[in-house]
């Protein structure tokens, strides 16, 4: 690679394990691992991001005769999955940069239900686009642009019964920036 291109990359993996170890629980046990993968490219005045996630939720239930608080608490398992891209560049003259985003965020949350609790489960999907530039003057002063769209889509069941809904944002922003 030539000296105005980099690549870099990073991959972590997390893991939280919480249990309530009391006679008389006053929580479900937690089981959360989470992987994370991301990649960056810079090339001359161009540069590239690519990121995702994978997550994984684990809750077992525990009864009543268990229960600090004598509740019957149900299963709980679920994911979350997320993917973001982004191209930026700063143009010529250097005053002027520019960036565009897409993000895709996807979620599911399930509960078998237990005694007199009925089952439910919940799913959720996010896309957002956005844009944005800003101008730079005398490196002291930056002015900035954004606007972003996203549409959302949930869908949820109690027992057997279920609803959906969607809805769609459209989000602009300016800031402005002094550094002395």
């Amino acid at each position: 690679m030539n000296v105005n291109t980099s690549l870099s990359g990073n991959i972590a993996y997390v893991s939280i394990s919480y249990a309530d170890q009391a006679v008389r629980r006053s929580s479900q046990d937690l089981t959360n691992v989470q992987y994370v993968a991301s990649a960056f490219l810079v090339h001359d005045a161009s540069s590239f991001s690519l990121s995702g996630a994978m997550g994984n939720l684990d809750q077992p239930s525990f009864g009543a005769a268990s229960s600090f608080g004598g509740i019957t608490a149900a299963a709980k398992t679920g994911n979350n999955n997320t993917v973001s891209l982004r191209w930026s560049e700063q143009w010529k003259p250097r005053v002027f940069d520019s960036f565009l985003n897409y993000d895709l965020a996807l979620s599911h949350l399930e509960s078998p239900g237990l005694d007199t609790v009925p089952s439910f489960a919940s799913d959720s999907n996010r896309s957002t686009y956005s844009a944005g530039a800003n101008y730079t003057v005398r490196e002291n002063h930056r002015f900035g642009v954004s606007l972003a769209y996203a549409m959302v889509a949930t869908e949820k069941a109690l027992g057997t019964v279920k609803t959906s809904d969607s809805l769609a944002q459209l989000m602009a922003g300016a800031s402005y920036h002094f550094r002395f």
